[in-house]
């Protein structure tokens, strides 16, 4: 009876085992929101895609085709996390902004309405210069 056939994937993962896990390791720092384990996975999963779509034929070893990849996952997950913290950073501020607005909104009631539009004037590009 023949051996069952393995394949590039199978042979593959052993010799990259070690070297997943250290750049995962090394590279979740960039990704606060990451565990190294979640990187490795990610990785492990771009190993298994470099092994359908390697041709050899297109010049480039495998090494280099699979670490390639490697680096274009971790870009593009970096690239969503900093659009994720950017979109929570929005809500906050305009959480935060309208919260001062109320207040400013409870103190000027009985001032005048150009107290209360200069206050609001006031808030507003308070939060837009970040101060």
């Amino acid at each position: 009876m023949p051996a069952p056939e393995v394949s590039r994937f199978e042979r593959a993962q052993p010799l990259y085992a070690r070297r997943i896990r250290a750049y995962a390791w090394k590279h979740c720092i960039a990704l606060p929101s990451t565990e190294p384990q979640d990187l490795e996975q990610e990785l492990v999963e771009v190993l298994w895609l470099a092994c359908n779509a390697y041709d050899p034929n297109h010049g480039a070893t495998f090494n280099t085709f699979f670490w390639d990849c490697a680096k274009r996952r971790f870009l593009d997950l970096h690239k969503a996390a900093s659009r994720q913290k950017r979109v929570g950073d929005y809500m906050r501020v305009d959480l935060e902004a309208e919260s001062v607005r109320q207040a400013v909104a409870e103190a000027t009631e009985e001032g005048s309405a150009e107290e209360a539009a200069l206050a609001n004037m006031a808030v507003i590009e308070r939060f837009r210069s970040g101060r």
